[in-house]
């Protein structure tokens, strides 16, 4: 099992601030193309009963909060204030299981891969905000990809299993 859960949280708050010119408050996630990878092999074997099997997980799961606010927050942008998010959740898992048995064989492989998330990008209620353009920008990209294979030989009786499971499923606010 291969997971990344980071939490990230990106603010201005809690007091008056003055800025004369722009303001970027900025939140960036795995953006270069990193990904939580799992590989499970297994092989098996006997010369009357051959038994085997295995489990791939990957997760890629982040919590990501930017924003500005706060109750005593006054802030003052001549140029342009922008509040942005962006994250890149990646996941593969791999599964693969070779199983042969003189008189039986039995295998079963899964895979499992989930990229999702919860992303918050805001100006919080009651900020006292001036600016000449304010952009709250959010941008999320999820891929899930999961394999997975089962071979089983036998001279009597081969049962073989395989299944494998994508999820993409990022909350964005």
């Amino acid at each position: 099992r291969t997971s990344v859960t980071p939490v990230m949280n990106t603010y201005i708050g809690g007091a008056t601030i003055v800025v004369a010119g722009n303001l970027t408050v900025e939140t960036l996630h795995n953006v270069t193309g990193g990904h939580a990878k799992t590989l499970a092999h297994a092989s098996g074997g006997g010369i009357l009963v051959g038994v085997n099997g295995a489990d791939a997980d990957a997760m890629v799961k982040p919590t990501i909060n930017t924003y500005i606010g706060g109750a005593d927050l006054d802030m003052d942008v001549t140029g342009t204030a922008t509040i942005r998010s962006e994250s890149t959740h990646d996941s593969r898992a791999d599964g693969l299981g070779i199983t042969i048995g003189g008189v039986v064989g039995v295998g079963g492989m899964t895979a499992d891969a989930e990229s999702s998330g919860s992303i918050n990008t805001y100006a919080k209620n009651g900020t006292k905000l001036t600016v000449g353009y304010l952009t709250i920008e959010t941008e999320v990209k999820d891929k899930a990809k999961a394999y997975s294979l089962s071979g089983v030989g036998s001279v009597g009786v081969a049962v073989g299993t395989a299944a494998a499971t994508a999820t993409n499923n990022s909350t964005v606010n």
